[in-house]
């Protein structure tokens, strides 16, 4: 793999601090591999309704009475009520603020993407999974898995439908496409709209990157890995033809990989190379 190295070129030293960070977030208590299910909610007021034994193959925690109703009250607040008592509680919206309904069943929530939507996490602690789904493996660094793209600007946006892993579509936006030779193997890798709102895009100084390679299935999770691109610089401040470093260490894999009730995008971008760097995926079962 031939490594063309640029003036941002990161050590193996930052690289061992990252990779100490993924792993210690994993293992705090409400961290995503406890996640059993989540809601989405579009605007205040909305409310779901969560019955917990038509999800008994991701939800273990006792629950004798498994069928809640929770909405989304307040700006700052939502409403957890059990349908077949008169029991409920309300908790504050924020990542860190939590509370426990049943034993080892605790709920989460907060603001996320430009429309302000608001997202409702149930984690179980009850998983027998739980303790292998918090650990992480990486492969060695390997400097050589890092290589220089330049950037291209799309004439204008492309839709595209991105299927996830729930089985459901999403259409997004392609905005830019990342371009780099990989020894005798080209590479490709598109820069997608996630916020929903090209400006908002423009603004940010880092871009998620998602690929499917030759490892997937073996070393590395099946549908793909992520990786995030810290750019140096805005978004909207990049031209077409301008270099940028990937660094494949710096690749993870999906919630999805270890939450049944994430549902994750799933990559497109396929590169015809075994890319033994960043993540690797253990199967469960």
């Amino acid at each position: 793999m031939a490594f063309s190295p640029a003036s941002d070129a990161k050590s193996e030293a930052d690289w061992k601090v990252w990779v100490q960070k993924l792993s210690d977030r994993y293992q705090e208590k409400l961290a995503t591999p406890s996640i059993a299910h989540f809601i989405y909610f579009n605007k205040l007021g909305e409310s779901a309704f969560v019955d917990f034994q038509k999800r008994a193959r991701f939800v273990k925690a006792p629950c004798k009475t498994c069928q809640l109703k929770v909405t989304w009250e307040s700006q700052h607040s939502v409403l957890v009520q059990d349908l077949n008592s008169s029991h409920k509680m309300t908790f504050k919206v924020g990542q860190s603020e939590t509370f426990a309904w049943k034993k080892n069943l605790y709920f989460s929530s907060y603001e996320v993407d430009s429309r302000k939507r608001l997202r409702v996490f149930i984690h179980d602690l009850s998983d027998p999974d739980l303790a292998k789904k918090r650990k992480r493996r990486f492969f060695s660094y390997d400097p050589q898995s890092a290589y220089v793209a330049q950037w291209v600007w799309l004439p204008s946006p492309r839709s595209i439908k991105m299927q996830r892993s729930d089985g459901s579509v999403e259409e997004m936006s392609a905005l830019a496409q990342l371009h780099f030779s990989m020894g005798d193997e080209k590479g490709s890798l598109s820069v997608y709209d996630y916020a929903e709102k090209e400006s908002v895009v423009r603004e940010q100084d880092n871009v998620l990157l998602l690929f499917r390679d030759l490892s997937n299935g073996r070393q590395t999770y099946g549908a793909g890995r992520f990786m995030h691109l810290d750019l140096g610089k805005k978004v909207g401040d990049i031209k077409t033809g301008d270099k940028i470093r990937i660094d494949f260490n710096y690749s993870y894999n999906p919630p999805c990989s270890v939450s049944e009730g994430f549902h994750c995008p799933l990559p497109q971008d396929f590169l015809n190379s075994d890319i033994q760097a960043g993540e690797k995926y253990d199967k469960l079962h």
